[in-house]
């Protein structure tokens, strides 16, 4: 059964957490940290979230928001997981992740 989905209300503040996968690291290099925040920055706008304050760990992240639009956060979540993981994928960082938890 696919679990329901979360109740968006838009003008109220969210805090989001999200984790590598199977905790693993989703930061490798002080690029990556700045890949995620210029891709964070520009989909903030396009969605029409105010970002009030973020905390990007080696293996996971926080985001603190309020979006205009009732699916904002959904939408900036999606596209920006999209974008990152393309980028880890692209620039052979996925292997990475798998050799530091060993």
């Amino acid at each position: 059964m696919p679990r329901r989905s979360r109740l968006q209300v838009a003008g109220l503040p969210v805090h989001i957490i999200q984790r590598g996968n199977n905790r693993q690291a989703c930061f490798f290099a002080e690029d990556d940290y700045r890949f995620f925040l210029d891709c964070l920055v520009r989909l903030a706008k396009r969605f029409r979230c105010a970002l009030h304050a973020y905390v990007l760990m080696t293996n996971h992240f926080h985001l603190l928001l309020t979006s205009e639009l009732g699916a904002g956060p959904s939408l900036l979540m999606k596209f920006l997981g999209l974008r990152y993981v393309q980028y880890v994928n692209r620039m052979g960082k996925r292997g990475q992740a798998r050799n530091m938890r060993n």
